[in-house]
């Protein structure tokens, strides 16, 4: 990997960035700093502003006279920091803290079980909303389903093609409106317009979320598409395959953009955040990569061997960090200036690592295994690079976790169970039932006010 790839930016530039964010807040202007304060990071300022803000807005509302204009005017407000401090690329969101996985708490967990899958779970996607969760199978079926009440909404149907007059095979269909084989991989836009599938199939197929209906099929796979990522606040969709490339999608335009190369064995897993960039793991080739497209560039990191014999999983922390799973039950952190992990925990699971959720741009991180262990971790920044990830809890269920998804709140947490991995047949349980879980975590989170 070139050293130029590296080049960190000026801390100037970092501290005008941190100004900037605030510039426009009228009521954090009047806010003075001390001198123990002046001596904050930019990241440390940031969050403190942040939440003295927050408190006003909290203070405003609980007064007796509430004006419902400006209650408005202090949401909007909120969402715009939000947004601004996005684009400042890091973890902003200190939740993890609120987690507290006492016996009792525990206990009170509630679970409900969704059941509408002949065969094993392999995705599982909440809605930025949180009103809707979304579920695939190697059945070929999607299920879109209420997530308050669990009932099934909508099922997005198969699409077998008949068999082959030459006796070998399915004949190809032009316009394909589901999938015929596994599906491999879901995701939904930031807006909740659009639901995205691929699979087994080499097809990505595009859905209508919102009317529930079919819009497009992409063939332009080799192999069988086994991930999928859209740029947050944006419908551009990433693709990774077994064909060893990404594709990049334009949604709105529901075409094809480009193809990036690189990993030299199966791509298997993809993430995105707010950024035109990607981040992907491609197997035995144990590398991760992060692809820049507007620069036309990527950043290669190579795990060594007690990282595992390949690299199943990768998350995006926040533009600079994201973390990895292997299949020894490695989980790595990893940050875009330095070319070996930041932190590494063999053993992080009894077996592999197979999934991976975060909510995006906070402290949490969730894995599963296929031993069915889930484990929470609390990540511990430092100058605004994420060094560790220490355990603050874990669940256990029966079954291949093939996908996780946190809600953006992080009190939900989809979990889509199989009786055999997502990528092959091995190991097959058939005491485990087919299913999701999808987990309330409202009975952990603790206010720490």
């Amino acid at each position: 990997m070139s050293d130029s790839f590296f080049v960190s930016e000026k801390r100037s530039r970092e501290e005008d960035e941190a100004h900037d964010i605030f510039e426009d807040e009228e009521s954090l202007d009047s806010l003075s700093e001390s001198d123990e304060e002046s001596k904050e990071t930019p990241a440390e300022k940031r969050l403190r502003l942040a939440k003295e803000y927050i408190e006003n807005m909290r203070a405003d509302i609980a007064d007796d006279e509430i004006d419902a204009a400006e209650i408005d005017k202090e949401l909007i407000a909120s969402r715009m920091l939000n947004a601004q401090m996005e684009e400042g690329g890091r973890i902003f969101k200190f939740i993890a803290s609120n987690f507290e996985f006492s016996d009792e708490n525990v206990e009170n967990i509630s679970i409900k079980k969704f059941r509408g899958h002949r065969l094993a779970v392999t995705a599982v996607c909440i809605s930025e909303n949180e009103k809707f969760l979304f579920t695939a199978s190697k059945d070929s079926n999607i299920i879109k389903w209420d997530l308050e009440t669990g009932k099934k909404l909508h099922t997005f149907g198969s699409c077998i093609p008949p068999k082959s007059k030459k006796g070998k095979g399915k004949e190809s269909l032009p316009n394909p409106d589901g999938h015929f084989d596994h599906i491999l991989a879901l995701a939904v836009s930031s807006d909740g317009k659009y639901l995205a599938s691929a699979g087994k199939d080499k097809q990505i197929h595009i859905w209508d979320a919102k009317e529930n209906k079919h819009l497009k099929c992409f063939k332009q796979h080799r192999k069988a598409v086994t991930g999928l990522a859209f740029r947050k606040g944006h419908n551009q969709l990433y693709s990774s395959s077994l064909d060893r490339t990404i594709k990049i999608w334009n949604i709105d335009e529901l075409s094809y953009v480009e193809t990036l190369f690189g990993h030299q064995d199966g791509v298997v897993s993809i993430d995105s955040l707010s950024r035109e960039n990607c981040v992907t793991v491609g197997l035995r080739d144990r590398t991760v990569r992060l692809f820049k497209i507007i620069e036309e560039s990527q950043l290669v990191f190579r795990a060594s061997i007690p990282h595992g014999g390949s690299l199943d999983v990768v998350k995006m922390l926040d533009e600079n960090c994201f973390a990895s799973g292997s299949d020894n039950g490695t989980l790595c952190l990893w940050n875009i200036n330095k070319k070996k992990p930041t932190f590494s925990l063999v053993g992080a699971h009894s077996q592999g690592i197979i999934s991976l959720a975060t909510v995006k741009f906070s402290d949490l991180l969730v894995s599963g295994s296929s031993d069915g262990s889930i484990k929470f971790w609390k990540l511990i920044s430092d100058q605004g690079i994420v060094k560790k990830a220490e355990l603050i809890g874990s669940l256990s269920v029966d079954g291949y976790l093939n996908s996780l998804s946190l809600s953006s709140s992080g009190k939900f947490l989809g979990v889509s169970i199989g009786q055999e991995p997502r990528l092959g047949r091995w190991g097959i349980n058939k005491n485990v039932q087919n299913s999701c879980l999808l987990i309330d975590l409202t009975f952990i989170i603790v206010s720490k006010e």
